[in-house]
C-alpha cells in the first residue's frame, strides 16, 4: 500500500493516495490526541467506510471516512444503460 504515487506525464510528479489522505486526517486527529486508537472497520458504504475509534478519554467513537470518487456498480450500470438507450 503506498501512501504517493510517483507520475512522469511529461513532468516529475508526486500525489497522495486515497490512503495517504487518510494517514494525514488519522495523525492530524491522533496529534490532537482526539483518537488514541483506531478499532475495527464496521461497515463499507457506496460513499464512505466507517471505523470504531477510542478516544483519550477512553470514549467508544465511530469514525467516517468518506470516499470521494468510489464508483460502484450501481454507477456503472446505469451509465451502460443510458448508452444502451441511445
Amino acid at each position: 500500500h503506498k501512501l504517493l504515487h510517483h507520475e512522469q506525464r511529461g513532468y516529475d510528479g508526486y500525489r497522495l493516495t486515497n490512503l495517504g489522505y487518510d494517514y494525514l486526517a488519522l495523525a492530524a486527529l491522533s496529534k490532537r490526541d482526539s483518537i488514541t486508537r483506531i478499532g475495527n472497520r464496521l461497515g463499507v458504504g457506496k460513499e464512505a467506510d466507517v471505523y470504531h475509534a477510542e478516544t483519550g478519554d477512553g470514549e467508544h467513537v465511530v469514525i467516517k471516512i468518506h470516499r470521494l470518487g468510489r464508483s460502484t456498480n450501481f454507477c456503472i450500470m446505469s451509465r451502460e444503460d443510458t448508452m444502451a438507450t441511445d
